[in-house]
């Protein structure tokens, strides 16, 4: 699922353990460097802001890809809720 709407929304983003910032922080994108390495049916990049900096995060990428823990379950719920809210 791509979180379009919840990562628009700092909230959640904003209350995400250090652990899944730094996942976060630690992806990029190849759009934004290389566009021509990229694949052609990407859908193009995250861009939002983490911890006050602009973060520009590739949809494919790991950035968002989390071990399921018990300390990450909650907050993947609620981005997960949050999404199914927006688009509903």
């Amino acid at each position: 699922m791509y979180a379009d709407n919840t990562l628009a929304c700092g909230d959640i983003v904003a209350s995400l353990p250090d652990e899944m910032k730094d996942a976060i922080r630690q992806g990029g994108c190849k759009r934004l460097s290389t566009p021509a390495a990229c694949n052609p049916r990407c859908l193009s990049d995250f861009d939002f802001v983490l911890d006050g900096e602009r973060q520009q995060k590739c949809r494919c990428h790991m950035s968002f890809m989390f071990f399921l823990t018990d300390g990450t379950k909650p907050y993947l719920s609620a981005i997960m809720e949050r999404e199914m809210q927006a688009r509903a």
